[in-house]
């Protein structure tokens, strides 16, 4: 079954949805945390995507572009990496899927154990069951494999160790060699209010680890597909 009966869909792609990941500094343990947030819009191929920004506590709270761009179309998420990251002094390039300057197929909900990113867990057999998300029942996709247990959820994206909304690598670095994603903790609304916990989640002394707030410095420019700028201070 590649869709359960019964449930209400909501979109992945979303202002002000923030994902807080977990992430390994220099191997000392789960210490610190990075964040992607949808934020403003960019038109790619006559299309309309949402600009993805990467923020961590510590090093990258101030970015000046985003590092991908998304869009929804009838349950289908696409994405493309912003290949700029790769020349700023953020280093956060691996953070993010190289799509090579290419608009790709990110997730497909209308048929969600198809999404072309598990092809790693062929050997196991997936299924469809829901999961109550702010007041509604989502799909969710599940492959029970020992040793990367992978979600794949309405509304939410991947919840699995070292996996980030928008890359399928389960060695997930950024900022050099110095930190390295451990799994998703949570995921906020455009309110700020937490709907969904995820498999890094555990309770923090608030005191240990202080998330940053969105960052205002945030790109306005619209750009083709191939990262030139054809209006800037778009609003």
């Amino acid at each position: 079954v590649a869709y359960a009966a019964g449930s209400d869909y909501t979109p992945l792609v979303q202002e002000g949805r923030v994902w807080v990941y977990a992430a390994n500094e220099n191997r000392k343990g789960a210490d610190s945390i990075c964040m992607m947030e949808f934020k403003g819009d960019t038109i790619i191929n006559d299309t309309v995507f949402k600009k993805l920004f990467f923020y961590d506590n510590k090093k990258l709270a101030s970015p000046q572009w985003p590092i991908g761009y998304m869009c929804e179309i009838d349950k289908k998420v696409y994405a493309m990496s912003n290949n700029r990251m790769s020349t700023s002094p953020y280093n956060a390039t691996t953070v993010v899927r190289n799509t090579g300057g290419e608009v790709i197929l990110m997730y497909d909900f209308n048929d969600i154990l198809s999404s072309p990113f598990h092809g790693m867990l062929l050997m196991v057999t997936p299924y469809v069951d829901q999961v109550e998300i702010e007041g509604k029942m989502c799909n969710r996709g599940v492959w029970p494999d020992e040793y990367i247990y992978l979600e794949l959820i309405e509304g939410i994206g991947p919840n699995c160790l070292g996996m980030t909304l928008i890359d399928n690598s389960t060695s997930i670095k950024y900022y050099g060699n110095d930190a390295m994603v451990v799994g998703l903790k949570y995921v906020k609304n455009a309110n700020g209010e937490i709907i969904f916990k995820g498999r890094a989640y555990k309770e923090t002394n608030p005191a240990a680890v202080v998330e940053i707030a969105a960052s205002k410095a945030v790109d306005s420019n619209v750009y083709t597909i191939d990262g030139r700028i054809v209006k800037q201070n778009a609003t």
